[in-house]
């Protein structure tokens, strides 16, 4: 190729990080592009017309002068895929070094171009002012690099700019971001701040993909607007007979596409509303229906582009920035979408206003800037006809009251709780309910108080993680003396851990707690409580959410007893490893999870070292919690059950139990709850001596307070 100067073809070249324009005011300031001669540049160009073929890859040529030195060079640009419309090409100057070039690109009409076209041409063009300058967008990268975007008119190439502007702000919000989680964690109290690191480094990711699809949309617009005016200039060539024939075919074809739109046939609506503006380009008021229509098709870039170019007013300026922010929503590009979403809020629509204020209080939730979810979701409440919405919208704030305390939690390292209870049980002793073979009665009954205590100190309290030290102790005094051989009272200490993560796709939530237990009686009637066993504990639990409606929670719990009462009979050794597995399934029959039917099924197998006091247990029960509104209380009602069996007694003993149990809870203050309980157990055994029944009535006083 002869040229007035010296060109060098290279291969294309990506885009750069920085950015200046040429002939666009932006923030009040006109900015020249100059770049320094030989040094690489690539230039890019969007041209429908220039797209002969589908299968092909074009070539077509530009014009770039230089204004200080009016010196012209023919570029040499070739499309960058078949079909693409898009246009590339890579240039070296050879003016001197450290030359200064300013630039301004050039586009022959399409009538005027031909492979002949030369410098000579292109200067009477100029001088004729058949043809104008064109808008560019110039960037350049830190290592150097350049290109030149060139558009069509001047609004194209200011949104350009400002998109590119806006890619790298975001691209260094990105790099700070990942710089910021390569940094040591000294600390576990810095946890949570590297989380929301994280977090921020994959809403910059989003945020720089954003960014790079709005710059793709503006090349799409360019072509787009390219076609349109295309199919103008060629109506405006045609017969006033054949133009009226169009225009009213193109309303019949429009109005089928509605028929289609309306049917939820968008492929084939997408067809004719396509066709309608061909045959009628000057007749825009399709656009709304066929930008909906490629949304529905799963064309999202599409429609935006079809959107932007379409002019709505009133109504439809709203639905048209409803659909909009749909569209930013489902390509994660959030801020877009809020933007879209907060006008369509704040236009007070019927219908449309609480489902943005919804996809508002959505997006905000998922950045978890919950002070502003909160207002949209109740905005929501006050606003939408739609029960279902509401719904959605009174779960996500029940969620956010959630975590709201979850926060205010974490600042609390220590918990203390405790519970004062007085109750009346009919059979403290656990005695027969007849004699047999000469043995008498001794059915003791009266009352008794309850005393807990317990001590937390938060080792470690996140989302996910949970480590904490707990004390706790309990004490129960018969108000009978004769009974006082049945008043217990312990002190354990354990180390629970809690994980929540997920596990088979379900979100679960595991505890290890290991611990010490010790447990105090006077068992021979002295007079003086003393230390009767020690255990070992590990109890593992994990609870899986299957469905929204249904927890499913496994256990096991392990114990070894030693048994610090003397015996005579090796026999009547109570030290073992007693084992447990369990399980309790709860299914919720309402939406806030008040009402709920709660089964429980366990297998206990004691594995003493004496004989008389091995044992396996089947436990069995089932539970229904409802709420009582008008006092804003919760009642439970359950009966359970377990089958109890010796293995290796010399006298065969088997146990049945059956217990049915009420129960009344109301929250007195936001750290006192109230409870009373009413309970009827029967037992019946295989060994007479220990078949017998009771009930007990029980009131309690609960405190929790953390600080």
């Amino acid at each position: 190729m002869q040229l007035a100067l010296t060109l060098i073809l290279v291969t294309l070249l990506t885009s750069f990080p920085q950015s200046s324009f040429a002939k666009a005011k932006v923030k009040g300031k006109k900015k020249k592009a100059k770049f320094t001669t030989s040094k690489q540049m690539e230039i890019v160009y969007g041209s429908g017309s220039w797209n002969k073929e589908s299968t092909k890859i074009d070539s077509a040529f530009i014009f770039m002068k230089d204004k200080t030195s009016g010196r012209v060079v023919k570029i040499s640009l070739e499309e960058t895929e078949p079909d693409s419309s898009i246009f590339s090409g890579n240039f070296l100057i050879n003016w001197g070094a450290g030359t200064k070039v300013s630039p301004e690109i050039y586009i022959p009409p399409q009538d005027l171009r031909s492979n002949q076209s030369g410098i000579e041409n292109f200067n009477r063009l100029l001088r004729s002012k058949k043809i104008k300058r064109q808008p560019i967008v110039f960037k350049k990268s830190k290592s150097g690099k350049r290109t030149l975007d060139v558009y069509d008119t001047r609004k194209q190439a200011i949104t350009a700019l400002k998109a590119y502007r806006n890619k790298k702000q975001k691209e260094d919000e990105l790099e700070k971001q990942k710089k910021s989680l390569i940094k040591p964690i000294p600390s576990e109290s810095e946890l949570e701040a590297a989380r929301m690191a994280k977090k921020q480094a994959e809403l910059a990711k989003l945020a720089l993909e954003a960014a790079n699809r709005e710059q793709e949309r503006i090349r799409q617009e360019q072509l787009e607007k390219q076609k349109i005016e295309e199919e103008k200039k060629q109506a405006r060539l045609l017969k006033a007979d054949e133009r009226k024939r169009r225009k009213e075919e193109a309303v019949k074809v429009a109005e089928l596409a509605l028929q289609m739109y309306k049917q939820s046939k968008f492929q084939k609506s997408e067809t004719l509303f396509r066709k309608s503006m061909q045959l009628d380009p000057e007749n825009t008021s399709y656009y709304f229906k066929y930008a909906i229509t490629l949304y529905r098709n799963k064309k999202p870039n599409e429609a935006l582009v079809i959107f932007n170019i379409n002019k709505s007013k009133g109504v439809e300026a709203i639905e048209k920035a409803f659909y909009e922010g749909l569209i930013h929503y489902s390509l994660k590009e959030v801020e877009t979408s809020l933007t879209r979403f907060k006008f369509v809020m704040q236009s007070k629509h019927k219908l449309l206003s609480p489902s943005a204020a919804f996809y508002i209080g959505i997006i905000n939730f998922g950045k978890e800037q919950y002070k502003l979810a909160k207002p949209a979701f109740e905005y929501v409440l006050d606003n939408s006809s739609d029960p279902k919405l509401d719904q959605k919208a009174d779960d996500y704030i029940e969620k956010i009251i959630q975590l709201e305390q979850f926060k205010k939690n974490q600042a609390k390292k220590n918990v203390v709780t405790a519970s004062v209870g007085l109750s009346y049980d009919s059979n403290i002793l656990l005695s027969p309910d007849s004699t047999e073979s000469g043995s008498t009665t001794t059915n003791i009954a009266g009352g008794r108080a309850l005393l807990t205590g317990g001590y937390e100190y938060r080792l470690l309290y996140e989302k996910i993680h949970q480590l904490s030290a707990k004390l706790d102790t309990l004490y129960m005094y018969s108000f009978d003396s004769t009974a006082a051989t049945a008043d217990p009272m312990s002190v354990s200490v354990t180390t629970p851990y809690n994980y929540t993560g997920k596990l088979f796709g379900k979100v679960i939530k595991t505890t290890f707690k290991p611990g010490y237990e010790m447990l105090y009686m006077d068992a021979e009637d002295t007079g003086t409580r003393s230390a009767i066993l020690n255990t070992i504990i590990l109890n593992s639990s994990t609870t899986f959410i299957m469905k929204d409606n249904w927890f499913a929670a496994y256990t096991l719990d392990v114990r070894q007893d030693d048994s610090l009462l003397e015996v005579t009979d090796t026999d009547d050794d109570s030290d073992s490893l007693k084992i447990t597995l369990s399980t309790s399934q709860s299914y919720f029959l309402d939406k806030n999870k008040k009402t709920a039917v709660i089964s429980n099924f366990g297998y206990v197998l004691n594995n003493s070292t004496g004989k008389n006091k091995k044992y396996n247990r089947i436990d069995y029960g089932v539970t229904y919690m409802a709420p009582m509104e008008k006092w804003k209380a919760t009642w439970t009602a359950g009966l359970s059950g377990y089958s109890m069996t010796y293995t290796e007694i010399t006298d065969s003993r088997k146990d049945n139990n059956l217990k049915l149990a009420l129960t009344l809870s109301k929250p007195i203050k936001e750290w006192v709850t109230g409870t009373l309980t009413a309970d009827y157990a029967s037992n019946t055994s295989t060994v007479s001596t220990n078949t017998y029944s009771k009930y007990t009535v029980m009131a309690i006083a609960s405190f929790n307070q953390a600080f």
